[in-house]
């Protein structure tokens, strides 16, 4: 993520003594807002923003308590930043972390964010669609599939290095009808090249001839055994056949086959995610605010940005799903293809 970053980002990296190798990193980035040469605002993020479906802290257990410590002892002396923002924290250290800041001098604000959801998987398919789905989801899922099969010239592929690009642009095509054009899949897109290159990108795509119906990528971890599904997208000329709930099934199929014993769904609680049998839980978004008076103008800055922001998000969310926006969306991707074929 880093490679392609534009914000400013370093890491910082705690070790026990200078001749020891180091057990703890935490990466960091600096925004804010500018008029002119003079700093408005000043924020630290965690390194994750804005890609990140969930964050923590990397650091080896042993040295845990102590290295999360001089995390915030550095953090404190630097003078450079008026809020730290950590948003979708997943680390049950967060707390170890944010006893170091004392409350005469810094505000702590806390939420619940975005819940998640995830599927602890069993060893076999079978005993997955036997204790995890409802009776009413096992038919469904098992109708659908067969009106998939029934197309005349119903085919499946999966991902192959060679139709990298290819499959990338039909996932991102489908995903983005779906959702609306993202300001961020340039960013996606590179991601899912640099996991492919490392081996851990899985793909599936559906296909009725040489239409795309659904895809899925999903990041392969095998060092924790878990499987997360990345993106997703169908072709809403088939959403009557829920082509979506078909290749997320088939995603979960193959993560038992191959072993693993999670399928992490990432951020967003929606109600086929929870069909599918996954169990909730939610990461925590906190705000470390400076109280002296030059950060409390600051901070009192960030907080009208960040309202305006939610409500523009809102705004433009609403209108990204909208016919036209797409249609001009769709039409200006296929000039950019033919530009460079």
């Amino acid at each position: 993520w880093f490679e392609i970053a534009a914000p400013r980002w370093f890491i910082l990296a705690a070790r026990p003594d200078a001749g020891s190798p180091d057990v703890a990193f935490l990466p960091l980035q600096r925004r804010g807002w500018r008029i002119g040469g003079l700093s408005l605002t000043r924020e630290l993020h965690l390194g994750g923003k804005p890609l990140a479906s969930y964050t923590g802290f990397l650091c080896h257990p042993e040295f845990e308590e102590v290295a999360l410590g001089a995390f915030a002892q550095h953090i404190q002396q630097m003078e450079d930043w008026d809020c730290l923002q950590m948003k979708e924290v997943l680390d049950p250290r967060l707390s170890l972390f944010l006893a170091h800041f004392p409350s005469s001098r810094f505000e702590i604000r806390q939420r619940y964010s975005m819940p998640s959801l995830y599927i602890s998987l069993p060893d076999t398919w079978q005993a997955y669609i036997q204790n995890f789905l409802s009776a009413e989801t096992r038919r469904n899922l098992k109708r659908r599939t067969r009106q998939l099969e029934r197309l005349e010239a119903f085919r499946a592929t999966s991902l192959q290095p060679e139709q990298l690009v290819q499959d990338t642009n039909v996932l991102m095509s489908l995903w983005q009808q779906r959702w609306g054009p993202k300001p961020l899949a340039t960013q996606h897109r590179a991601m899912m090249y640099h996991f492919a290159a490392h081996n851990c990108l899985w793909g599936k795509i559906l296909w009725d001839g040489h239409t795309p119906v659904s895809a899925q990528f999903a990041l392969m971890d095998f060092l924790k055994k878990t499987f997360y599904t990345y993106l997703t997208g169908y072709n809403p000329q088939y959403t009557r056949l829920s082509p979506g709930i078909v290749v997320v099934s088939s995603g979960i199929r193959e993560a038992i086959e191959m072993g693993f014993q999670k399928c992490d769904f990432l951020l967003g609680a929606d109600r086929y995610k929870l069909s599918f049998g996954a169990s909730q839980r939610s990461s925590r978004s906190v705000t470390i605010a400076r109280k002296d008076l030059r950060s409390r103008g600051a901070n009192a800055v960030i907080g009208i940005v960040e309202k305006t922001g939610n409500v523009s998000k809102t705004m433009l969310g609403k209108m990204k799903r909208t016919a036209v926006v797409k249609q001009l969306w769709l039409r200006w991707q296929s000039l950019q293809k033919r530009d460079d074929r």
